[in-house]
């Protein structure tokens, strides 16, 4: 059986005077956005399939590196929120806390505040969700409530309905027994 030893060397030989054409540019360099001729093959790749198979193993290794929501990768894991039913005041501040961490772990997902709206009213229950309720049953379209696509309206309606009073206060009263 011959060697292939002498033909790899020749490859080897051959890819060192080479500039591949990356996702970053030729050997690393960063791309020049303003280059039309940027995705354009090199006229040297097209006539050899090793190149072409180099180039192509980049584009899709930087592919996945810019959306790592997309490419399946690995998450952290977040756990989802424990429900709030707006019967302790002092867990609302955890609640928001566990949503904030998914919201973070998933920016993709929840790139709009009205799904974070619609993440957090699915763990609501009891007179919390009950005092959402009206506004989601009977929503006339153009006349939704300004919490219903806006976080920070709906963090706002629920710390008024079901947050500590005074916050101050209550830590002050809770030192004092």
């Amino acid at each position: 059986m011959p060697r292939q030893e002498p033909r790899i060397r020749i490859l080897a030989e051959e890819l060192e005077d080479t500039k591949f054409r990356t996702p970053d540019g030729p050997r690393g360099n960063d791309p020049d956005p303003d280059d039309p001729d940027d995705d354009a093959p090199d006229p040297d790749t097209e006539d050899n399939p090793l190149l072409m198979l180099t180039n192509a193993i980049s584009h899709l290794s930087h592919a996945t590196r810019c959306r790592p929501e997309d490419s399946g990768a690995v998450h952290t894991k977040v756990c989802e929120p424990d429900t709030f039913d707006g019967m302790d005041l002092k867990k609302l501040h955890e609640f928001l806390i566990q949503c904030e961490l998914n919201f973070c772990d998933r920016p993709q997902t929840f790139h709009l505040d009205s799904r974070k709206v619609s993440f957090a009213l699915s763990f609501l229950k009891g007179i919390a969700l009950t005092w959402f309720k009206p506004d989601l049953l009977n929503a006339i379209p153009g006349a939704e409530p300004t919490w219903a696509d806006d976080c920070s309206e709906f963090i706002i309606e629920l710390t008024t309905n079901f947050g500590p009073h005074d916050p101050v206060s209550d830590a002050e009263h809770q030192l004092d027994n």
